[in-house]
């Protein structure tokens, strides 16, 4: 599966930020802060790879795959990840 880079505006990345923080917040019951948005183009799709922190373990960076649909200077966003990858894992990434 070949990945590129996806360039969004600021306004979308806005939109993608907020959705994903709400849906992050109804799964952990608690505060969420996105810390990476880094967004990438597959052969099955647009996907935004979302490194955050949440209240439950504000020490441990996580991150989790979502897949998006471009609508103007929006997104549709929903949570999904591409079949080789896992869906939530604890990121070691610097940041």
């Amino acid at each position: 599966m070949n990945k590129t880079k996806l360039s969004l505006g600021k306004k979308t990345i806005r939109s993608i930020e907020f959705q994903v923080t709400i849906i992050l917040q109804s799964m952990h019951a608690g505060a969420i802060e996105i810390r990476k948005v880094r967004p990438h183009r597959t052969n099955i799709g647009n996907y935004v790879w979302i490194t955050y922190r949440a209240s439950i373990a504000p020490e441990h960076d996580f991150c989790r795959n979502f897949a998006i649909q471009r609508i103007g200077d929006c997104c549709d966003v929903w949570l999904d990840a591409p079949p080789f990858q896992f869906s939530q894992s604890i990121c070691n990434d610097a940041a």
